[in-house]
């Protein structure tokens, strides 16, 4: 437990202890903990001067902030994360804050802030060899279409993203799956069934580099 490894003092280990706590408390939905833990995790990584740790768990903190309705505080430490990862050459991870900003962005109502951060993330998954992560940066347009009252074209995205990868491979985690079906359910609230499954079904017919230019169209 927690008091063997703070006698065994190795910093390394206690740092990924106290964020896997903080993580497991922020499923939970015990924010306050998770913030605690992962703030005790944050100064462990700047004593250790762990760069890349660090932005991982600034990654991890500007969610759990995010969820504590604290939008400055988790600007903040995505920025940072951010920062951190793209002066180490993380790409891919960088891509991955660039999505959090973004979502952020598109909760704040800023749709240009958003809609950069969403294709600075595209243009980041477009190195990979695989089409998943290309098509899930298009995806994740949806949450800034939908935000801006454009549900007819979100629905279009989110289907051509899963014509091009399966919609099981499009959210491979719980976590993102609840979320695209919250959205997806949304979506079909506000058009109506008739007018989601016209949508859905142009998208599909959508070419990923379609799919793309729509996504990126203002």
């Amino acid at each position: 437990g927690m008091p063997l490894l703070l006698r065994a003092g190795d910093p390394m280990t206690i740092a990924a202890v106290l964020g896997n706590l903080g993580y497991l408390a922020y499923r939970e939905g015990n924010l306050p903990e998770a913030r605690r833990l992962l703030e005790q995790q944050l100064a462990a990584f700047r004593t250790l001067r762990d760069r890349t740790m660090l932005a991982n768990a600034l990654n991890t903190y500007g969610a759990v902030l995010d969820a504590c309705g604290d939008a400055g505080a988790s600007r903040t430490a995505f920025e940072e994360s951010l920062s951190l990862r793209e002066s180490l050459g993380l790409r891919a991870l960088a891509g991955a804050t660039l999505g959090n900003l973004a979502t952020l962005a598109c909760a704040e109502k800023d749709f240009a802030k958003a809609r950069a951060y969403f294709a600075r993330n595209l243009d980041i998954a477009k190195e990979a060899a695989d089409a998943w992560p290309r098509a899930r940066a298009i995806a994740r347009f949806a949450d800034l279409e939908s935000a801006a009252g454009r549900p007819e074209r979100a629905v279009r995205l989110i289907a051509a993203a899963e014509a091009a990868t399966g919609a099981d491979r499009l959210s491979p985690s719980a976590g993102e799956r609840a979320a695209f079906d919250a959205l997806r359910a949304d979506l079909r609230k506000a058009l109506g069934d008739v007018a989601y499954e016209a949508a859905r079904a142009a998208g599909r017919a959508l070419t990923l580099d379609q799919a793309e230019a729509l996504a990126r169209e203002p």
